[in-house]
């Protein structure tokens, strides 16, 4: 019976290598295809800022200006951006405005000062992943973008109010 059982086994075994060796042949030439997947690095967002010297505390005059900047891309290229000031609380849902923080005094915490983010090109406020950014309405290659006493302040407190932003290319 093993006999029997290995004569089988070598058929079958014979019967799978001989599919193998009587195989179709290959005819003509090879076509190949190939291309590079390149991954890119994201492009980098140059955000400058710069405080205005000499503001004086008390009152002041709405839309002064309290800071200026300017955002753009490393490369040169026209994107889209978003910003917003990450220093202050948003009070877009609050005063229904896009663009308005509040920020708060570095020395006394009571004192708040209520500020609006403007730029200089045509934005909208739109909120992402939770938090509320003025985005361009176009591609662009550069823009300047201001910070200012909001309309209804009116008076100011003496105090250190520090003024950070974060701007982002915004693809959508």
């Amino acid at each position: 019976m093993n006999l029997r059982k290995l004569a089988l086994t070598t058929i079958f075994i014979g019967a799978g290598f001989a599919d193998i060796v009587h195989a179709g042949s290959l005819v003509g030439d090879a076509s190949t295809a190939s291309d590079d997947a390149v991954f890119n690095s994201p492009t980098q967002v140059a955000n400058k800022l710069s405080a205005v010297s000499d503001l004086v505390a008390g009152n002041v005059a709405p839309h002064t200006t309290i800071a200026t900047g300017s955002i753009g891309s490393v490369d040169g290229s026209v994107h889209r951006y978003a910003i917003r000031l990450a220093s202050g609380v948003s009070r877009a849902l609050e005063t229904g405005e896009g663009g308005v923080y509040e920020l708060t005094g570095n020395n006394n915490t009571s004192n708040k000062l209520t500020v609006s983010l403007n730029l200089d090109v045509g934005s909208d406020w739109e909120r992402i992943n939770g938090n509320g950014f003025m985005v361009t309405q176009n591609a662009i290659a550069s823009t300047i973008y201001r910070i200012n006493t909001y309309s209804k302040q009116d008076y100011v407190n003496a105090d250190v109010y520090t003024i950070q932003s974060e701007a982002y290319v915004y693809n959508e």
